[in-house]
């Protein structure tokens, strides 16, 4: 019922905005380039000021009707409240979906930990070798590993999250309960390391 007011809202609003705009493109502009904004300007310019009149009364009843809007589905507007088993279902999904993203951060962690430390003995061993150009191969070796390991586990990181909001999305939609939240799946995925 909502979205049935909502969408006739937008209708209103878009048929207003069009007899506007073809409202607006026949006001001509007066010798210094500038329209005239006021009922007395334009009807000098045009010789009607009764079209002008019924463009500003257009203009109070989009006013009115935004403003109803707002009152009814904006901030406003009045909240349902939810049963006890409602809210625990959507709760425990919650706690369930940042428990899942919490650990993959850990394992990207520790992934991250293991990359480094495998680096680093690489670059150790590399730099003990003396022909510089067998060097050379194993620093870049070391590095081509480390970025593998980086990426492989960031790939993981990126599975991780994805399925735990996969896992919410679904047990949220059991639980008769507006998930205000929206989509904040955005917000778990770029905080990669």
């Amino acid at each position: 019922m909502k979205t049935h007011h909502i969408l006739i809202g937008i209708g209103a609003l878009a048929a207003f905005c069009l007899l506007f705009a073809q409202n607006i493109a026949a006001i001509n502009l007066n010798s210094q380039g500038n329209a005239t904004s006021t009922a007395a300007g334009y009807g000098a310019q045009n010789g009607d000021t009764a079209r002008f009149e019924a463009l500003q009364k257009q203009y109070e009843k989009l006013l009115a009707l935004i403003n109803e809007f707002k009152a009814r589905f904006g901030q406003n507007a009045v909240s349902t409240t939810a049963s006890a088993a409602d809210l625990d279902c959507a709760r425990n999904a919650v706690l369930a979906r940042e428990t899942a993203i919490a650990s993959a951060h850990g394992t990207l962690g520790n992934c991250t930990a293991t990359s480094l430390s495998g680096r680093k003995s690489a670059m150790d061993a590399a730099w003990q070798i003396a022909a510089s150009k067998d060097r050379n191969n194993a620093i870049n070796e070391a590095w081509q590993n480390f970025e593998k390991a980086r990426k492989a586990c960031q790939s993981a990181y990126r599975e991780a999250v994805k399925s735990a909001w996969s896992t919410f999305k679904t047990a949220i939609k059991s639980c008769n309960i507006n998930n205000a939240e929206g989509n904040r799946e955005g917000a778990d995925l770029s905080s990669e390391s």
